[in-house]
């Protein structure tokens, strides 16, 4: 019988884009921050900014299909060589057209970000939806009630005529023979485990950025995990990291929608599009961990980001959010 686990929902994505021939069509993946040219010209001006050199090399995470943000990067006048590396865990997912000039070098390679880092050496590693719908091994969905830790896992129950098919291909995480439609037949089930707090990482932290009061919400370690790993393998002296995503700054009441007003309530998933799943989680908090191991985090809504690359903001969005990650002298 399937055991209930932290991780299932990660089968279940990657059965989803590596072999559903409709996966990467429009509506099927989050699009917002490719195709707004305003947020992407905003990622080339803060990228400029903060590297001051004739050359910046860039690391992108989970890239996608779109090649749309660096069309709008690449026809905007600089004075910079930038060179570009385009990565996901397939390269079926990557785009099909990428056209390098004389300012812009673009390269793409394979790069599953559930397995570790490569060496490397790049001013840059930026990624937008990187970690939404990746449960890394450090996520964890914690609930708190009447003062009691919980853990969440997940399995699946399939029903229809394929269910034997499914179930196995569930198992390997990939098919060759599955359709849009089979996901119909899928339920992801979620059970509630008690766990001891003291077990996981960031006890303390936790502890002291939600003091009281029932809580759900979905712990970023996976993020927090592969920040400091790009930084010790990947990122260059004086280089950065950023990130971009559908988040929660609990702290600032900066809450999705569908959440309860005054609560911390994170689901522990939502639908983008028609099937693929992705998570919610407490940038806030990571935020202050981050700081706490010496680094020194810019993190504001996407509407702050655009104003500050001094341009007119086309839309109003809060619960989108862009964390801008640099190694202090301190470490991290």
């Amino acid at each position: 019988m399937e055991k209930y686990s932290k991780s299932a929902i990660n089968n279940y994505n990657s059965l989803f884009y590596s072999s559903v021939k409709d996966a990467f069509l429009e509506g099927q993946l989050a699009d917002f921050f490719v195709k707004i040219d305003a947020i992407s010209l905003a990622f080339a001006k803060k990228i400029e900014k903060l590297i001051p050199k004739d050359q910046v090399r860039v690391l992108e995470l989970g890239t996608g299909s779109h090649f749309s943000r660096w069309e709008a990067i690449r026809n905007e006048e600089t004075k910079k060589k930038w060179e570009v590396v385009l990565t996901d865990f397939t390269l079926n997912s990557l785009p099909k057209v990428i056209k390098s000039t004389s300012q812009f070098s673009f390269k793409a390679k394979k790069l599953d970000v559930l397995k570790p880092f490569p060496k490397n050496s790049v001013d840059v590693v930026l990624t937008t939806y990187g970690f939404d719908s990746v449960w890394f091994p450090e996520d964890i969905h914690l609930e708190r009630k009447d003062g009691k830790w919980y853990e969440g896992r997940y399995k699946f129950e399939v029903s229809g005529k394929r269910k034997k098919m499914i179930l196995e291909a569930l198992a390997k995480g990939r098919s060759l023979g599955l359709f849009l439609t089979d996901f119909e037949n899928i339920s992801i089930r979620k059970k509630l485990f008690p766990t001891d707090l003291s077990q996981v990482k960031y006890k303390k932290q936790i502890e002291e950025y939600y003091p009281a009061g029932d809580i759900k919400i979905n712990f970023p370690g996976g993020l927090l995990a592969k920040v400091d790993e790009a930084f010790e393998k990947m990122i260059a002296p004086g280089g950065v990291f950023i990130t971009g995503d559908m988040a929660v700054n609990s702290k600032k009441g900066v809450i999705p929608k569908n959440n309860y007003m005054g609560e911390v309530e994170m689901k522990d998933y939502m639908t983008s599009g028609k099937v693929a799943k992705f998570k919610v989680e407490d940038y806030g908090l990571a935020k202050k961990i981050l700081e706490k191991k010496g680094y020194r985090v810019e993190l504001v809504t996407v509407e702050e980001f655009i104003a500050k690359s001094g341009q007119e903001i086309p839309l109003r969005v809060v619960d989108h959010l862009v964390m801008v990650v640099k190694r202090t002298s301190l470490g991290g």
